[in-house]
């Protein structure tokens, strides 16, 4: 029997764990378009030249387990009728399969002619955020960096960028068609990261975006003009794969709805996780991405995997959320367990601690403790 898993950040990885104890029984392939993990949570940092691509990433050479069969490549679709998957060098089949690819950046909606749109969403793209400022700050091509998305990931970005050495060179400005940053959080801890951005220099708009690009012209939907400007998209994803057949319903882009078991109602052997899947609570509401909820689904999906193939009960998948914590600039917000409050230096703190306790090898958590540690005494 061959199993085959789709992506092997932290859903992959978990689910992968879970199957170890049949690997010599079955063929089990891993498909990824990286030839390396990547701590998501850290891009920001990345993108902005504060860390170093060293404790981001750990090689699957390493993470791999020996007998599994390691594929670098892009998944183009999945068939699920036919239990094929087209990659970019060709098609694997498959006996089960477990979906843990991750997604994509959500296309820029507006025409930006010659001004190029940054998305963070891997370490390549970290990479090219810091290459590529690092030249429009030298170059002086201009001094506004845009920033088209106010959620978490947009004001980490922002707050980044405004304590790295490009800030003296740079105005930041945060575009979001919501009423306000990251929507979800209360008044109190708002104000407090508004308060932190506007202290480091960043402006944030609300009820725009931008309309329309003439040249090195931009014009936002309420009319404020910004020359040839530095461009982020953080409006969010889609699924990292852009064709799926064989479905009854699915919609372009969104994540895979799934049984409690965390499979495709018709497709029971199919498995999915991670940010790929439409997780839910017990009261149906939609589980936010996180780091822990696609490494609980992945294990979840792991031992369903197994469990499926050794005719056992399946595990209904039940989240639980241990907490979050937003960092930006000087200070944090964030709440354990969704209830406990945590703000500022502790808050930062336990963001890089968390970042080096979920990563991929020991050297890589040790480089986050001292991280962790440096921004308590900075």
């Amino acid at each position: 029997m061959r199993i085959v898993i789709l992506g092997a950040n932290f859903a992959g990885l978990q689910a992968l764990k879970k199957l170890r104890k049949i690997q010599k029984k079955h063929e089990i392939v891993v498909i990824d378009k990286h030839d390396h993990a990547t701590m998501i949570p850290a891009l920001p940092d990345r993108a902005a030249g504060i860390v170093s691509s060293l404790p981001l990433r750990e090689s699957y050479n390493s993470l791999l387990p020996s007998g599994v069969s390691f594929v670098q490549a892009t998944v183009e679709s999945v068939d699920f009728s036919h239990r094929s998957i087209s990659t970019c060098d060709g098609v694997v089949t498959y006996d089960v399969l477990l979906c843990c690819a991750g997604a994509a950046a959500r296309p820029f909606p507006v025409d930006t002619g010659s001004i190029p749109v940054y998305s963070l969403m891997d370490l390549g793209d970290a990479e090219k955020i810091y290459e590529s400022l690092s030249r429009y700050v030298n170059e002086k091509k201009g001094r506004d960096v845009l920033i088209v998305g106010g959620g978490y990931t947009g004001c980490e970005l922002a707050g980044a960028i405004a304590l790295s050495s490009f800030s003296p060179h740079l105005h930041i400005t945060i575009l979001t068609l919501d009423d306000s940053i990251i929507p979800f959080l209360t008044d109190s801890e708002r104000a407090l990261l508004e308060q932190e951005l506007s202290q480091c220099g960043v402006t944030v708009l609300c009820n725009t975006s931008i309309a329309s690009v003439t040249g090195e012209t931009v014009v936002t939907q309420k009319g404020e003009k910004f020359t040839n400007p530095f461009i982020c998209s953080a409006i969010g994803a889609v699924s990292s794969i852009s064709h799926f057949s064989g479905l009854d319903e699915y919609s372009h882009g969104a994540p895979l709805p799934v049984t409690s078991t965390l499979q495709l109602a018709n497709h029971p052997e199919v498995f999915v996780a991670g940010d790929m899947a439409l997780l839910k609570n017990r009261d149906g509401t939609v589980v936010r991405k996180a780091v822990n909820f696609s490494k609980m689904s992945g294990a979840t999906a792991g031992k369903n995997c197994l469990r499926f193939i050794e005719n056992r009960p399946l595990l209904s998948f039940v989240p639980i959320d241990l907490g979050w914590v937003i960092p930006v600039g000087r200070t944090s917000v964030g709440r354990l367990f969704s209830k406990i409050p945590i703000r500022g230096k502790a808050g930062l703190f336990l963001h890089y601690f968390m970042s080096g306790v979920q990563n991929f090898s020991m050297k890589n958590f040790f480089a986050f403790v001292k991280i962790s540690f440096r921004e308590i005494f900075r």
